[in-house]
């Protein structure tokens, strides 16, 4: 091959990257309210941490463009050791399907839709995690589960750190003041080390309350 076809090669994979989708959206669960009052919830000990909900290719009008390609158990096998420990730790299910099925339902409704092979979607996924660890970031502004607090706070907390307004997402109580958190969603763009932006919504807070009861 070529010198000329390495280049084109290499034009087509990168256009039909960047054709997919505009950029990505990381969802984290906060385990203690989505379980809260919720039957099919079956996690014996709720974990005190943002776990992973999902890592979304997105668009900023329309659905991304996506392939019918199985989810493969075995290479995510190959990610971590001692059998998936680390993936269930981070990226565990609270329903009784369980760990497998949960990545099964992201990859082949979100993961098929960044045009990244399944071993380079779970990676990717889980060093966006990492890189900020939302639970870590909460604590150091004083934000502690067990409290309620002013969403404004809590979204202002998330916004000093990673300089971007997060989507925070809640579950209704009875009060129609006080919402409980549920998750935390955050925007980043397509870069070789995806950087945070704004999403295209202008207010993160659509779906909670004035006030968050952070369970």
């Amino acid at each position: 091959m070529n010198y000329l076809s390495v280049l084109f090669l290499v034009f087509l994979f990168f256009h039909g990257y960047a054709q997919a989708f505009d950029y990505w959206k990381i969802s984290q669960f906060w385990p203690r309210g989505l379980c809260h009052r919720n039957p099919l919830c079956v996690k014996p000990k709720l974990l005190e941490e943002f776990t992973i909900h999902g890592l979304w290719p997105s668009n900023w009008k329309g659905p991304p463009s996506c392939t019918q390609q199985k989810f493969n158990p075995s290479l995510v096998r190959f990610l971590f050791l001692n059998n998936n420990a680390h993936l269930q730790q981070v990226w565990p299910s609270y329903y009784a399907n369980g760990d497998v099925k949960f990545w099964a339902y992201e990859w082949e409704k979100h993961g098929t839709c960044s045009n990244l092979q399944q071993f380079d979607f779970f990676t990717l996924s889980i060093d966006i995690y990492e890189r900020n660890n939302l639970t870590d970031i909460l604590k150091n502004a004083g934000i502690v589960n067990g409290k309620t607090y002013n969403t404004n706070i809590i979204s202002l907390a998330i916004g000093r750190a990673l300089h971007v307004e997060p989507q925070l997402i809640c579950k209704s109580t009875s009060k129609s003041t006080v919402s409980i958190l549920t998750e935390i969603r955050i925007c980043l763009d397509k870069s070789r080390i995806p950087q945070y932006i704004n999403c295209s919504l202008p207010s993160g807070r659509a779906t909670c309350a004035n006030s968050i009861d952070f369970i």
